[in-house]
């Protein structure tokens, strides 16, 4: 029979083959095996394997014979898919077998510290000058290099200078500008193609500017202040100061009641003290609170003070209501719908018509018109009065008053209109929902700044 070249399988790797190399770990071994066979007359008489043209150290036997072996291993530590070859050789020609392999490396994120600040550090502000903090940071890629190098102070981006980008090794340092006292938190993140990794380092800035103080000259902590029910604010007025020690000056003042700003002007901003005064405008009962604030540089001081506001009720008006429907009835209205508010403003010589309406009779009577009717009782156009009106809550506590004056709006709201020259119109726009609203109405009589109360009424929503 003719010579044929030998007969060459290869055992391992199978065909597909897949290696996972761990970064920083062992390489992949890649144990290559195989048989070689030829004829007695045509002996083998060499064999060789290689992965991607990198020869494999074999162990061989049988060279020089019909049949032969070869075994060894390859170490890969680089990712990608690998062609595996093994060859035999006779005097007729040579022979191979083949494979494909892929080989992939994997690594977890890469690693970072924190060299600058100190944990736990701390740095004195100094005051017209922003506080510069240097800090530097390191990180360590296990395969592939990092990426990007970031920071944060409190969760804002600074600016840093990156050094070994796209190595295994890279570093940044940057100054971080602080300009005011309290707690800091330093945040830094290293990223490479395998994942991310931060690191934090809190630290605390002091101010080397003493806090100011602040004095409340008025009003005086305690007070009592009283006020007519239904009558126009109350005007409070309020003085205070704000000193620093020598070589400091107060750069800012203000104000607060119950948490809301107020104006105030102030005096000797610039200099060690400085004074601010104003009014408080106060249409309401109840406790209130002044806070008053000083700033030196970046310390800040304040002062408060706790007063009451008390109401008395206005004297009652020598004229009364007649209330008209639909408040007249006394029926559940719909809760979220607009309410009309009607009524007439009657004025009468003697005290037994004074106040609400409610006798049948005198209803009729006071259809007459403004010129009076023979019980002597005129209707009034009175574009002094006022309808406050406050919602009563469950538990008997009461809404802030709402105030209606006259307008030319009306009956929209922030207004009332007097229709027909003597009837008198809100439209109130109720929540909804089960609630309970009162009505009073007040009246301004000529030449005077306290009101009278003429009439009050209640209704239900649901």
């Amino acid at each position: 029979p003719t010579a044929q070249p030998p007969l060459v399988s290869l055992l391992s790797p199978a065909d597909r083959t897949l290696y996972t190399y761990a970064a920083g770990g062992p390489p992949a071994a890649v144990n290559v095996s195989f048989t070689a066979s030829a004829s007695a007359a045509s002996p083998i008489i060499s064999i060789d394997a290689d992965i991607s043209g990198v020869a494999v150290p074999l162990t061989v036997t049988g060279v020089g014979t019909a049949a032969a072996t070869g075994q060894g291993t390859l170490l890969i530590s680089q990712p990608g898919i690998y062609s595996v070859q093994a060859r035999a050789v006779n005097n007729v020609g040579t022979s191979t077998a083949a494979a494909e392999i892929t080989v992939n490396v994997v690594a977890g994120p890469p690693t970072v510290a924190i060299a600058a600040p100190l944990q736990g550090g701390s740095h004195t502000l100094f005051p017209g000058t922003p506080l510069l903090v240097p800090f530097s940071f390191s990180a360590a890629s296990a395969y592939g290099g990092i990426t990007s190098l970031t920071a944060t102070l409190n969760g804002v981006p600074v600016a840093l200078s990156p050094v070994g980008l796209d190595t295994l090794n890279a570093s940044a340092t940057g100054n971080l500008s602080i300009q005011t006292s309290g707690s800091a938190l330093l945040t830094v993140t290293a990223t490479d193609r395998n994942g991310t990794a931060t690191a934090s380092r809190t630290f605390t800035v002091t101010s080397a500017v003493p806090a100011p103080t602040v004095t409340i000259a008025q009003p005086l902590n305690g007070a009592i202040i009283t006020r007519v029910a239904g009558s126009p604010a109350t005007s409070i007025p309020f003085a205070f100061t704000s000193t620093v020690g020598t070589g400091f000056v107060i750069n800012s003042i203000s104000a607060t009641l119950n948490n809301g700003p107020v104006a105030v002007t102030s005096t000797g901003i610039g200099t060690r003290t400085a004074g601010g005064t104003g009014t408080l405008s106060v249409s309401a009962p109840g406790a209130y609170t002044l806070v008053a604030t000083g700033t030196s540089g970046t310390a800040t001081a304040s002062g408060a003070v706790a007063f009451t506001v008390t109401e008395t009720q206005p004297p009652t008006a020598s004229c009364g209501i007649f209330w008209l429907p639909p408040i007249s009835l006394g029926k559940v209205e719909k809760g979220g719908s607009v309410v009309p508010i009607k009524f007439h403003l009657v004025c009468c010589d003697s005290s037994n018509e004074q106040g609400d309406h409610k006798d049948k009779k005198k209803e009729e009577k006071e259809k007459g018109k403004n010129q009076g009717n023979k019980d002597g009782c005129p209707k009034l156009r009175d574009t002094s009065v006022v309808i406050a009106i406050h919602e009563i809550f469950p538990d008997g506590s009461t809404s802030q008053p709402v105030l209606y004056p006259y307008g030319t709006n009306s009956p929209n709201p922030p207004n009332y209109t007097i229709n027909g020259n003597d009837m008198y119109h809100l439209n109130f726009t109720t929540a909804r929902g089960d609630r309970r609203y009162h009505i009073d109405v007040y009246r301004f009589p000529a030449g005077s700044a306290t009101p009278q109360l003429v009439g009050t009424r209640q209704f239900t929503t649901r």
